[in-house]
């Protein structure tokens, strides 16, 4: 192994490091990929009162200046976080309306949730995600079978010794087997997964025209990183997964990173990151959601608030609440 090689290995256990995203195809969005050399810092900085006015649109109505309230602005970004990382200028909701973004239509609504590779019993819930996917999105899931014939792209990963998939051939699998009715195919494996040679890994990748995704559970459970589970570590396992399934189903609907406030879709460049990242839409995004489904969002934080308590997710549950109560 190389000079380099050591010291960036050294670096990535140093730090837990999982991540930054730097997509060669313009329809391909990853989710906290690893390169595995550095990316130039970009400047940010904290956009005005009125700039976030202008990003959420004319004339909003009035449930999402009651969001906005409870919503933070996006905090300064720490040195190894998304946007230290990556110059992103964010998507206004005027700016994804002139995107034509992928909508769902009465002969294509469903989400197709599959399975990669057998799942244990000690893994994350299909059944559970595949109902919080339903309650997110008002949409109607399928859980398919798992494909029996995939043959992935594999190798080994230089730090952690674990199998990875490459995500490129199963996302065009996926795509080549869309079905006629869905609105977009996910992907989910237990698998750690990969988008090129030259990057460690990545949580998830979505295609935003092609209307397929996929993306691991692998780095959640700590298991992974060969460190003792603690005792909550399925409550925290499940909510890693709803943060990436959604934020990747997000991107199918045509959502870049949320730049403006503390947001499910702002980016997230390692686990430390995605475990701050809100498990919730900002103001902004929750109009572009509202756009492309046409749903009744106080029925559908209802129905999240319903959902979190069954789960035993009670800080979301709450947040919920605290809104509801507005």
């Amino acid at each position: 192994m190389s000079r380099n090689r050591v010291m960036l290995a050294i670096l990535l256990i140093g730090l837990f490091v999982v991540g930054c995203d730097r997509p060669d195809r313009p329809e391909v969005r990853s989710e906290s990929a690893s390169p595995t050399t550095p990316t130039p810092t970009p400047t940010w900085r904290p956009l005005s009162e009125t700039e976030l006015q202008t990003a959420l649109g004319d004339d909003p109505p009035p449930i999402y200046g009651t969001v906005k309230s409870q919503t933070q602005q996006l905090p300064r970004p720490g040195p190894r976080d998304w946007l230290s990382q990556h110059r992103e200028s964010g998507q206004s909701y005027q700016d994804y309306l002139s995107s034509s973004p992928n909508l769902p239509t009465p002969e294509r609504k469903l989400i197709y949730l599959i399975p990669l590779n057998r799942f244990e019993a000690d893994d994350p819930s299909l059944r559970m995600i595949g109902e919080f996917t339903e309650q997110f999105f008002g949409l109607p899931v399928a859980l398919s079978e798992p494909i029996k014939d995939l043959e992935p792209t594999t190798r080994e990963d230089f730090l952690t010794h674990k199998e990875q998939w490459l995500a490129g051939p199963i996302l065009d699998r996926l795509e080549e087997e869309l079905p006629p009715d869905a609105y977009c195919v996910l992907g989910v494996t237990t698998y750690d997964i990969y988008p090129k040679e030259d990057w460690s890994f990545v949580f998830g990748l979505a295609r935003l025209k092609g209307r397929v995704g996929v993306y691991s559970l692998a780095r959640y459970d700590p298991k992974f990183f060969s460190q003792p589970r603690p005792l909550d570590w399925e409550k925290k396992a499940l909510e890693r997964s709803l943060k990436v399934l959604s934020h990747e189903t997000c991107h199918m609907m045509g959502m870049s990173h949320c730049t403006f406030f503390h947001c499910l879709m702002n980016g997230s460049n390692h686990l430390q990151e995605l475990d701050r990242q809100s498990n919730f839409l900002c103001p902004v995004c929750l109009r572009k959601l509202r756009h492309a489904l046409n749903i009744d969002l106080l029925e559908r934080y209802k129905n999240l608030e319903q959902f979190y308590d069954r789960a035993g997710l009670s800080d979301q549950g709450d947040w919920l609440r605290s809104l509801l109560e507005k």
